[in-house]
């Protein structure tokens, strides 16, 4: 009960100091002006670089079967450019793509691998 009636109190303290403020007069803003504002504004935007930060590096490594093939392209009957070990360390081109193959990078080389055999570090 008490907080309520110290928020009501409150409240009406903020009404009467706002009753009791002189009015402000404001200025009139030609559309002349309102024009030069936004041609200024957009100078600035142009002239301010952005800075573009890359992406975070992802690493996974080769999982499941002893050795596993990295492919030309996501499909199974695609060209093997890579057999991978276990374990292998494979930079992680696609990330969080949701699909069954992973963009991938090994060695140098670029290719895809099916995602059940890649595990994130």
């Amino acid at each position: 009960m008490s907080k309520n009636r110290n928020y009501s109190e409150f409240y009406k303290k903020n009404e009467e100091v706002k009753a009791d403020e002189p009015v402000q007069e404001v200025e009139e803003v030609t559309s002349e002006e309102i024009q030069e504002a936004e041609e200024s504004a957009a100078e600035v935007k142009e002239e301010t670089p952005v800075e573009e930060k890359p992406d975070p590096v992802k690493y996974g490594i080769v999982k499941g079967a002893a050795r596993v093939n990295m492919r030309e392209q996501p499909s199974k009957d695609s060209k093997v450019l890579a057999i991978l070990p276990k374990g292998a360390k494979v930079k992680i081109l696609t990330i969080g793509t949701g699909v069954a193959w992973e963009h991938i990078e090994f060695d140098g080389r670029k290719g895809y691998m099916m995602s059940q055999f890649v595990m994130g570090e």
